[in-house]
């Protein structure tokens, strides 16, 4: 894939994260708490390979019964409208995976990561990021924890 331009990537992002408000309102199992942007378009390069962002997701329900009869709805529905699981793990992931498929939109060039990798990742001098949906202090203080 050629590098995008630094206002198309940026454009690409913010979609993202408007993404993020309907992927909250909607009635999936789990909603998204955190949405950073980092890497190279963080850094402001005028190319990018592609548009890297870290995304927290949060069960929707505190209750585990009711957190549990969600994710079995979001399976359902998705066996019901043709979706054919390959294994019990990939059935299991979906309420998760939907909630990313609809984050990423097909966009190519929007590379999405698990919060987790993107706060454990190993930084240096020329390391950035942008918080886009989320609280920015939390974030700060989970990086300041781990490193």
């Amino acid at each position: 894939m050629p590098r995008i331009p630094n206002n198309k990537a940026n454009q690409m992002a913010e979609a993202a994260a408007e993404r993020v408000e309907e992927i909250n309102r909607a009635n999936y199992a789990y909603s998204i708490s955190t949405l950073i942007l980092y890497g190279s378009l963080a850094r402001g390069e005028d190319t990018v390979g592609d548009v890297d962002l870290a995304v927290g997701l949060e069960k929707r329900f505190n209750d585990e019964k009711e957190q549990n009869r969600a994710e079995s709805q979001r399976v359902q529905m998705a066996e019901e409208a043709g979706r054919r699981f390959s294994n019990f793990v990939e059935q299991l992931f979906w309420p998760q995976y939907e909630v990313m498929r609809h984050l990423k939109a097909r966009a190519r060039g929007l590379s999405l990561h698990p919060l987790d990798d993107f706060l454990r990742m190993p930084k240096n001098s020329k390391f950035r990021y942008r918080v886009l949906f989320g609280d920015e202090s939390k974030i700060a203080n989970q990086l300041r924890q781990t490193t």
